[in-house]
C-alpha cells in the first residue's frame, strides 16, 4: 500500500479551471487598460530619440577697424538684443566725430552769410529794376505820342504850303504852321533820347540782376555745402557708433575670439553667440518610418535636463537627402560583402521656449504626431 506522500505525487492536486479563467481575464484587463494607450500612441506617432537641440552661431565682428579696449562678456554669458559685448578705443573716433561736427557747423554759417547777402542784393535790386522798367514803359508811350503829333504837324504843313502857293491863306498862316511843325519835331527827339536814357538805366540795373543770380548761386552752393558737410557728420557718428559691439541677437556666447589690446580689422571675429531666437531640433527619422511625415504636423519634444517640461513645436522641413550622404567616409560597400542598414532621415523642428530654457546640442525625444498626415503641409 503506497504512502501519503506517495499518493501525493501520484496524484497531484489539480487547479480549478475557473481559476485560470480568472486570471487570464486578468491578464487582458491589464493588458487594455495599461498597454493599449501605449499602443495606440505609438501607432500614431513616430517617436525617436535620435535627436538634438540647434541654434545658429553668430559671429559678432566690427565694421571698423581698431584696437579692442574690453570685452564685457565671457564664454556661457547669456546676452540680449543690443546688449553692448565690447567696444574699442574711440579716441580717433571721437576726433573724426567732432571735426566732421565742427565743418557742419561752418558750412551752416557760410550758408547763413549767402542768405543774407542775396536778401540785401534783392532789396537793392528789386526797386531799381521795377523804376527803371516803369520810366522806360513811359518814355516808349511819350516817343510813340511825339512821332503820332510830327507826323500831323507834317501833314498840315505841307497842306498849308499847297494852299499858300494858291494864295488862300496867308503869310502869318504858313509860318505858325512851319513853327508848329519844328517843334513837333524837336519833341520827337526829346522823346527819343528820354528812351534812350530809359533802356541805358535798365542795362545798367541788369547789371544788378546779374549780381542777383550770382548770390542766388552762393546760396545753392553754401547748401550743397552744407548737405557734405551733414553727410561727413553722419557718417562719423556712425563710425563713432561702431566702434561700440553690440549683440546683434539673443543668445548665449560660445566662444571669445579676441583679448584686450588686440588689433582688429574689420570684419574680424570678436565673438560667437549661438542664437536662442533660432533653436530647432533636427531629428533623425528612420527611413521605414518617413514616408509618414510631413511638413506642419505638430510635435512633443523632451529633454533630459527638464524631464518634467513638454515643449511644443511642427515640422519644418523633412530632409531630402539621408544623414549619411554628409558623412566623410560613406557606408557604401565596395566590396563583394554587403550588409543592410538602416538610414535615417534628418528632419527639422520647431521648438518653443518662452521661458529660455533649452541649451544648444542637448539630447532631445521627438514625437510627431502623424495623425494630421492629411492636413499637414506636402511641398
Amino acid at each position: 500500500m503506497p504512502s501519503p506522500l506517495e499518493e501525493a505525487t501520484l496524484h497531484p492536486t489539480r487547479i480549478p479551471r475557473w481559476i485560470w479563467g480568472a486570471l487570464a481575464a486578468v491578464l487582458l484587463m491589464s493588458i487594455a487598460l495599461f498597454g493599449y494607450q501605449p499602443f495606440l500612441f505609438y501607432l500614431e506617432h513616430v517617436v525617436t530619440d535620435n535627436a538634438h537641440i540647434q541654434g545658429a552661431l553668430v559671429a559678432t565682428s566690427p565694421s571698423v577697424p581698431g584696437r579692442l579696449e574690453e570685452v564685457l562678456v565671457e564664454e556661457g554669458d547669456s546676452v540680449s538684443k543690443g546688449q553692448l559685448i565690447a567696444h574699442f578705443q574711440d579716441d580717433t573716433f571721437m576726433a573724426e566725430f567732432q571735426r566732421a561736427e565742427a565743418a557742419r557747423d561752418y558750412a551752416a554759417s557760410l550758408l547763413l552769410e549767402a542768405q543774407i547777402n542775396l536778401e540785401l542784393e534783392v532789396e537793392r535790386a528789386g526797386p531799381l529794376a521795377k523804376r527803371d522798367q516803369a520810366d522806360l514803359v513811359a518814355a516808349q508811350a511819350r516817343l510813340a505820342a511825339a512821332r503820332a503829333s510830327r507826323e500831323k504837324a507834317d501833314a498840315d504843313h505841307k497842306r498849308i504850303q499847297r494852299l499858300s502857293e494858291s494864295g488862300l491863306v496867308s503869310t502869318a498862316e504858313l509860318d505858325e504852321s512851319t513853327t508848329l511843325s519844328r517843334t513837333r519835331r524837336a519833341d520827337l527827339e526829346a522823346a527819343l533820347e528820354a528812351v534812350h536814357h530809359a533802356e541805358a538805366n535798365r542795362k545798367l540795373t541788369n547789371g544788378h540782376q546779374g549780381a542777383l543770380r550770382i548770390r542766388r548761386q552762393q546760396v545753392e552752393t553754401a547748401r550743397a555745402e552744407l548737405n557734405l558737410a551733414s553727410a561727413s557728420l553722419e557718417i562719423a557718428g556712425i563710425r563713432l557708433k561702431q566702434s561700440r559691439l553690440e549683440s546683434p541677437v539673443r543668445g548665449i556666447v560660445a566662444r571669445v575670439a579676441a583679448r584686450p589690446g588686440e588689433r582688429l580689422d574689420a570684419g574680424q571675429t570678436v565673438c560667437l553667440i549661438r542664437d536662442l531666437d533660432e533653436l530647432h531640433v533636427v531629428a533623425n527619422v528612420s527611413e521605414t518610418e518617413i514616408r509618414n511625415v510631413r511638413e506642419g504636423q505638430p510635435v512633443q519634444i523632451s529633454v533630459d535636463a527638464f524631464p518634467d517640461v513638454r515643449f511644443k513645436g511642427h515640422v519644418l522641413r523633412v530632409g531630402s537627402v539621408t544623414g549619411s550622404k554628409f558623412a566623410l567616409i560613406p557606408q557604401e560597400s565596395v566590396g563583394g560583402n554587403f550588409v543592410k542598414v538602416i538610414q535615417n532621415v534628418p528632419v527639422r523642428i520647431s521648438v518653443k521656449d518662452p521661458s529660455a530654457l533649452l541649451k544648444v546640442g542637448l539630447s532631445a525625444v521627438v514625437s510627431i504626431d502623424i495623425r494630421e498626415l492629411e492636413t499637414a503641409v506636402v511641398r
